[in-house]
């Protein structure tokens, strides 16, 4: 028995010590079993922390990563861990590739599924989620724009995040545009403090040219729902400025150019 008890300890102890590479295989060996192919290096790991450096993630079947990150930063109580459970993650200067049907539904089978238990059916630990210089590509029907994000999430409801959309093309039913766009988002609870500015290359329809505009809004967003955001039975009180300008307008009707309009108040849905 006392042999017995001496090879367990030799094998934890070696274990313990070559934990980084014996986690890294599995990591590797589970995600190949869904065929997905990874490349990863553990640098930090023990009973309530995790580092993961150059994260690549691919499809067996396709020759891109979908996932890459250059470092994943978890803390944690690992009974909870072992549930799947953080209670703090961070991803620092992660890209990942996400497709949307028709419907703007995300459709990729690689995300999360959502907690029933979280408001808004997204699970966030309970020290925060942060994202440091995200990348987005986008796959939809319409287009195919990136976007750039980083966020500080402690909450469905109590975040800031900060998402630049790079200049684009999109085709959305009768309407085609060129452009861009910054979104500031500072949120507590209800109240939602946004700061954003579109710029539009171009925007066409068969009835409607427009070109070289600019659309910035300033103010506090009431709403009655967390995310996602459901539009169906959405309320909203919006509260700020508006200004907008266009080097030129063409409709059936009338062409303007190098207009400007200014405008401040409240707009309410309900």
């Amino acid at each position: 028995m006392l042999g017995v008890f001496i090879i367990g300890v030799l094998v934890a102890a070696w274990i313990w010590s070559n934990r980084y590479s014996v986690l890294e295989q599995y990591a590797i060996t589970t995600l190949e079993e869904r065929g997905i192919e990874a490349q990863l290096s553990i640098k930090r790991a023990n009973f309530d922390t995790l580092q993961v450096d150059n994260v690549e993630l691919t499809y067996r079947s396709e020759r891109k990563p979908f996932f890459t990150a250059k470092r994943i930063e978890a803390d944690y109580v690992l009974k909870e861990a072992l549930k799947g459970n953080m209670k703090r993650l961070r991803l620092m200067e992660p890209t990942a590739r996400i497709t949307l049907d028709e419907n703007f539904k995300i459709t990729d089978g690689w995300l999360p599924p959502k907690s029933e238990s979280s408001p808004g059916g997204l699970s966030i630990p309970e020290s925060g989620f942060f994202i440091e210089d995200a990348t987005f590509n986008l796959e939809t029907p319409y287009g195919s724009p990136e976007i750039s994000m980083s966020a500080s999430i402690r909450e469905t409801d109590q975040f800031e995040a900060t998402l630049v959309i790079d200049e684009t093309d999109l085709d959305y039913k009768d309407w085609a545009l060129t452009g861009s766009a910054r979104l500031d988002l500072d949120v507590k609870g209800d109240k939602k403090e946004i700061d954003s500015l579109i710029r539009l290359q171009s925007l066409s329809r068969y009835d409607l040219n427009l070109n070289e505009a600019t659309l910035e809004v300033k103010g506090a967003l009431m709403t009655n729902t967390t995310l996602p955001i459901e539009l169906e039975t959405l309320n909203m009180t919006f509260t700020g400025d508006i200004e907008g300008t266009a080097g030129r307008l063409e409709t059936a009707p009338f062409t303007l150019d190098e207009s400007q309009f200014v405008w401040d108040g409240q707009i309410t849905r309900q």
